[in-house]
């Protein structure tokens, strides 16, 4: 007997995972606990008023602070969607939805982070931002035209 599963669109996960509240990243809370321990206070407050490169922050510093970050939100999704398959069977169904926005939550919190450490200002989760993030994951997962997407929209910035 074949049961009848709800379509969920991409669109409504990407939203969806927008909404959840720990997937804002606090731009200065971020750096300022991420910086502070590896520079001075005077170039901390440079980072935070003009961006990360501006205030000539070590690439070396950034890289190993990316590599955390990517390390931290990796093992966070992987517990997550770990706990949320333990039911196993037919329950995994319902938490399929659920499971992917908590992903994508987790991509976004990646790539809000990366922005900071690279020196991107503060980014809104708006309709617009979530269209870009969606051409950087169809770019990531191979589709051909959402790469030649992100290559227009490189050209035009």
């Amino acid at each position: 007997m074949a049961r009848n599963v709800p379509a969920v669109s991409v669109e409504k996960i990407l939203s969806t995972a927008c909404e959840l509240p720990y997937c804002k990243i606090d731009r200065e809370e971020f750096l300022t606990k991420e910086l502070k321990n590896r520079i001075s206070p005077a170039q901390l407050a440079d980072a935070l008023a003009n961006g990360t490169v501006n205030a000539r922050i070590s690439m070396n510093i950034l890289d190993n602070i990316s590599k955390g970050s990517i390390a931290l939100e990796t093992s966070r999704v992987t517990l997550i969607s770990t706990a949320a398959g333990i039911p196993g069977g037919l329950a995994m169904i319902g938490t399929v939805p659920t499971d992917l926005a908590q992903f994508y939550a987790h991509v976004f919190r990646i790539a809000q982070k990366l922005a900071y450490i690279y020196g991107s200002k503060e980014i809104e989760l708006s309709d617009g931002t979530q269209n870009v993030l969606m051409l950087y994951l169809g770019t990531m997962f191979g589709v051909s035209a959402a790469s030649a997407a992100l290559a227009k929209l490189a050209a035009r910035t």
